[in-house]
C-alpha cells in the first residue's frame, strides 16, 4: 500500500500544474478531442472518475481542480461527481478495489452524469 500511495502522491504532483510535461501530453489529447468533435460535429465531454484516494485526501485537490479549471478555459463540457460521491460517509463502499466503482459507485456517478447532461445542449439532436 505505501508504494501505490507514494505513486498516487508522485502523480498528484505531476497533475497539480499546466507547465508539467504530463499536462502538456494531456492537453494535446484533448486538443485532439476537439478537433474530432469539431470535424464530425459530435459533441464531448470530460468526466473525472476520481481512484478511491482522491475523495479521502486531505487538503487541496490540485490535480482535480487543474482539470475541472482546464475545461472551463477551453469551453470543454466537464463533470465533476466528486461532490455526489462525498456524500457517503465510507467512501470505500463505493469502489471494489482503488480504482473501479463498486455498484452504488457507479449509480452515484451515473446520477452526477444524468444531471449534467440533462442541463446541457449535448443531448440536442443535431
Amino acid at each position: 500500500y505505501g508504494e501505490l500511495r507514494r505513486q498516487q502522491e508522485e502523480m498528484d504532483a505531476k497533475l497539480s500544474s499546466y507547465d508539467t510535461p504530463e499536462w502538456q501530453w494531456l492537453a494535446r489529447q484533448f486538443d485532439g478531442f476537439q478537433a474530432l468533435s469539431e470535424q464530425t460535429g459530435v459533441p464531448w465531454m470530460l468526466v473525472l472518475l476520481p481512484e478511491q484516494y482522491e475523495l479521502q485526501r486531505e487538503g487541496e485537490s490540485l490535480p482535480e481542480e487543474r482539470l475541472g479549471d482546464y475545461a472551463r478555459e477551453h469551453g470543454i463540457p466537464y463533470v465533476d461527481p466528486r461532490p455526489i460521491l462525498a456524500e457517503e460517509k465510507n467512501p470505500s463502499r463505493l469502489y471494489i478495489d482503488m480504482a473501479h466503482f463498486s455498484e452504488e459507485g457507479h449509480q452515484l456517478v451515473a446520477q452526477s452524469l444524468f444531471q449534467a447532461l440533462r442541463g446541457s445542449d449535448l443531448l440536442a439532436a443535431p
